[in-house]
């Protein structure tokens, strides 16, 4: 996971208090953190899968989220169902990369901040990669 904020982005750095799905305002230094966050891994596609339809559901997310697969943006989502269509994707080992911007609410705390509680940031899953209405 890295991180950026507005001022840095496209520019990540290395987030090393954030290792797995989940609320990043919960980790010790970031509860005011308002910016991007890059979560990265890789996915497996069997060969059985070569020539149909992906669908990536992220399940819940907060906020803006924007999808890249080998590179290539695949989908950008700013409210739920945060899905994206894959596509076709070719049989072998591909970089996922899935980037959650918040709002500024965290940094830049609004009156009602002190009644309400805040919305979480990230993403929380649980995350499927389906196929045909199949998940892995």
């Amino acid at each position: 996971v890295s991180r950026s904020t507005a001022e840095e982005y496209p520019v990540f750095t290395a987030e090393p208090r954030v290792h797995d799905l989940g609320d990043w305002t919960a980790h010790n230094g970031l509860q005011h953190f308002a910016g991007t966050l890059c979560y990265q891994t890789a996915i497996s596609i069997p060969e059985a899968w070569h020539n149909r339809e992906l669908t990536l559901d992220l399940g819940e997310v907060y906020e803006l989220v924007r999808v890249r697969l080998d590179g290539l943006v695949r989908g950008l989502r700013i409210c739920p169902p945060y899905r994206c269509t894959l596509g076709a994707v070719a049989p072998g080992t591909h970089a996922l990369e899935i980037e959650v911007t918040n709002t500024l609410a965290a940094q830049v705390p609004d009156p009602f901040s002190r009644v309400v509680a805040a919305e979480p940031s990230g993403l929380l899953g649980p995350i499927a990669l389906c196929v045909e209405g199949l998940a892995m």
